[in-house]
């Protein structure tokens, strides 16, 4: 990049010579009338932590009945990158000013355990995505290197619930003295994937911390609409068990680095 800079620079100032010359024109005037471009382009790289799932309509058909799902939750792990635009500023005075801006953004998250259970039945997997989007952002520039902003977005995201397992669990009540005997028999369904229109809330900062290089911040909630999953002929018995949700709410707190061109 920086020879690409160099070159581009040295072929300004050449024209400029070179119009110089022809038009007798002085230089300081030509420099005065050729402002920089802003760097409006950006990409970013980011990583986080994923926690606190919110589970809306969680439930699982299992033979017996249909009922409400208990969770559990791991935090997990995210990373992910960006591409975005920064529009012109509008000046609204004593150095401040709102800056809007749109990207693209792909992100993996990692490692959130739902569990599952409907009176002898139980089931429990690593839930697993790849979602990507685009936001709109509006940036509040303060004349410092501080930036506050708030953003909405849209996508889609891939969901896999991975290593499923369903956990049967029957009790014997003998007629005379012996205690009640309860085994335990347990069964793998494999893998299951599903692709669900996602929209997500915003807030963050940035911080400059050198020409055209940035670090931020942010705080997500993302939420995917109505994911399911359905294993059938679970363990050979021949059932089938669905899992879904209404609405799959995610918290992700991420921190990454901006580089602007």
């Amino acid at each position: 990049m920086k020879k690409i800079t160099l070159i581009f620079g040295s072929l300004v100032v050449a024209l400029g010579l070179i119009t110089s010359a022809h038009a007798g024109t002085d230089m300081k005037e030509i420099a005065t009338t050729s402002p920089e471009k802003p760097a409006n382009w950006y990409i970013g790289v980011f990583g986080g932590a994923s926690f606190s799932q919110d589970y809306y309509g969680a439930s699982s058909n299992f033979p017996s009945a249909v009922a409400n799902t208990n969770i559990s939750n791991d935090i997990g792990g995210l990373g992910g990158l960006k591409i975005g635009y920064k529009f012109d500023s509008f000046d609204l005075g004593g150095g401040f000013a709102i800056e809007p801006a749109v990207e693209l953004e792909g992100a993996y998250i990692d490692a959130t355990t739902p569990s599952s259970r409907s009176q002898n039945i139980s089931m429990t997997g690593d839930l697993n995505s790849v979602a990507f989007g685009a936001n709109g952002l509006v940036r509040f520039k303060t004349g410092t290197p501080f930036t506050p902003y708030v953003g909405l977005g849209i996508g889609g995201q891939w969901l896999q619930l991975s290593k499923v397992n369903f956990t049967s669990t029957t009790t014997i009540v003998p007629r005379v003295d012996p205690p009640p005997v309860t085994t335990t028999s347990q069964a793998s369904a494999g893998n299951q994937s599903d692709l669900d229109f996602t929209f997500q809330g915003i807030v963050g900062f940035d911080y400059e911390v050198a020409h055209n290089w940035a670090i931020f911040t942010e705080y997500n909630y993302l939420v995917a609409v109505a994911p399911s999953f359905t294993f059938t002929n679970v363990g050979g018995t021949g059932n089938s068990y669905t899992y879904k949700d209404d609405l799959l709410g995610q918290n992700l707190i991420t921190a990454g680095v901006r580089y602007s061109f």
